[in-house]
């Protein structure tokens, strides 16, 4: 069975081939599942994403290079293709970006600690948190170098 929604068909189901349905995203259990689990993602027990960026009001633990952006002003900016894209592979769209690439191919996240290392259900997860996060203008802001 199928559920109308918009004037299309859409399968009442939380996963599709194997990946999250954007449809059902908008539930509140769902979407505070992912959050939850995308907080743990982005957190130390997994890639770690605090370390160079802020996360709403709370600041980055340890940026060695330089500072990404704070990840609550991503969320709100990045469009989810785009972010995908970005997510596999940096570089592909900034060549010097210091930050690194999570995964191993177009299916596989380098961390298999969760979802059985599926880079795109980790990568949904992460952004399921984003939405989430407040107080960016309470942050730090680094100093720039002169």
């Amino acid at each position: 069975p199928f559920l109308r929604q918009g004037g299309q068909k859409r399968p009442p189901c939380h996963f599709l081939k194997g990946r999250f349905s954007p449809w059902l995203l908008g539930r509140s259990d769902l979407g505070l599942a992912l959050a939850t689990t995308g907080k743990d993602i982005a957190a130390l027990t997994g890639y770690a994403c605090i370390t160079c960026h802020a996360a709403g009001e709370t600041p980055a633990l340890q940026a060695f290079e330089g500072q990404g952006p704070n990840l609550q002003l991503s969320s709100d900016r990045l469009r989810p293709g785009y972010y995908r894209t970005w997510m596999f592979w940096p570089q592909r769209h900034a060549p010097l970006t210091l930050m690194p690439k999570y995964t191993v191919d177009k299916k596989r996240a380098l961390n298999e600690s969760f979802y059985e290392g599926d880079a795109d259900k980790q990568f949904e997860a992460i952004r399921q948190y984003l939405k989430t996060l407040e107080g960016a203008e309470k942050a730090p802001v680094p100093e720039k170098e002169e």
